[in-house]
């Protein structure tokens, strides 16, 4: 069974790794997190075979990152007086995870 799911996830403050953090301390790191997720045999097999490029299974495939994207961004940015929004669509490989694509 896959051992993953896509969470959507909403930061009330822009605190560095708040996601992170969170989910690991709840028992749901995230995907390929080499920091907060350190036990993972997912990332683990792929760290052992990267040079041979073996995916990390069969159902996962192959993702050289931790698997977290922000959709949308909205920050004030005080160099210029206003608000700045971002918004940007999931990446190829995350697609390719959670076969999307």
């Amino acid at each position: 069974t896959e051992n993953y799911d896509l969470l959507d996830c909403k930061l009330e403050t822009g605190r560095q790794h708040q996601i992170r953090v969170h989910l690991a301390g709840i028992g749901v790191p995230v995907l390929g997190d080499k920091l907060y997720c350190k036990n993972s045999t997912i990332f683990d097999v792929y760290l052992e075979n990267r040079d041979k490029r073996i995916p990390f299974t069969e159902n996962v495939g192959p993702i050289s990152r931790h698997a977290l994207h922000s959709r949308y961004l909205k920050f004030f940015f005080p160099k210029q007086n206003r608000w700045i929004e971002v918004e940007s669509e999931l990446p190829p490989d995350m697609q390719k995870v959670l076969k999307l694509k």
